[in-house]
């Protein structure tokens, strides 16, 4: 059995190791055994002569777990008026990093879906976490220009809108407020659509209790 320098170096065989097929059986994951011989045995029958490219899980000598890529091919000749297959040849390919990302998409999208965010969020979780651990996770300095108005405004002028009413109308309207809290007009009708907050039609209404509720609104919306 011939085996190349460089499959020797993806199966962790030393270079100048005569590699036999006990060897190769001996190093593929024990769960992805029954598969490999399937494809063995199908490569090898002549009324088949799979050449499908498959990949599988080995365990190199030191117990590292790699996932190949296969393409193998068997050549069959004319042997005793039976044809049979002479020689197998293929070659191997270590794809580990690509199945690790295909895995970690796979499980970034799981936990995009469960929590109702965006996969590209969880991306974004998962990179901070690797790079900075759990100091990763709390939010960095925000680019762009100083808000120019604060929290403090925003719950005010929330308060107000829920809890009050202006002297000479039954609601507040979008200039009247601007006028009370020293706001534009369009800062209070951005507050008010973010909020879900519509005066002229104003029922019992409850906010979160989150005390970095304002905030995360307002990263959402924009504000």
């Amino acid at each position: 059995m011939t085996y190349s320098p460089r499959a020797k170096a993806i199966s962790g065989f030393a270079l100048d190791r005569e590699v036999t097929l006990n060897d190769v059986r001996g190093i593929v994951h024990p769960e992805d055994l029954p598969f490999t011989s399937a494809q063995a045995r199908r490569a090898l029958d002549p009324a088949v002569r799979d050449r499908s490219p498959y990949e599988y899980r080995i365990v190199r000598p030191n117990g590292a777990v790699r996932w190949v890529l296969a393409h193998s091919e068997a050549m069959f000749a004319q042997v005793g008026g039976e044809t049979r297959a002479t020689r197998y040849v293929g070659t191997l390919q270590d794809v580990t990093e690509r199945r690790r990302l295909q895995e970690a998409e796979r499980t970034s999208t799981a936990i995009a879906q469960r929590l109702g965010v965006s996969r590209q969020s969880v991306v974004t979780w998962r990179q901070r976490f690797l790079a900075h651990r759990l100091e990763g996770l709390s939010d960095a300095p925000r680019s762009g220009a100083p808000r120019r108005v604060g929290d403090d405004e925003i719950e005010r002028l929330i308060a107000l809108t829920l809890e009050t009413q202006p002297t000479d109308a039954t609601h507040w309207s979008t200039r009247s407020m601007a006028k009370n809290v020293g706001l534009s007009q369009t800062m209070v009708s951005r507050v008010w659509r973010a909020f879900g907050l519509q005066p002229h039609r104003q029922e019992t209404f409850k906010l979160s209790r989150d005390p970095a509720f304002v905030d995360k609104v307002r990263d959402v919306v924009g504000l």
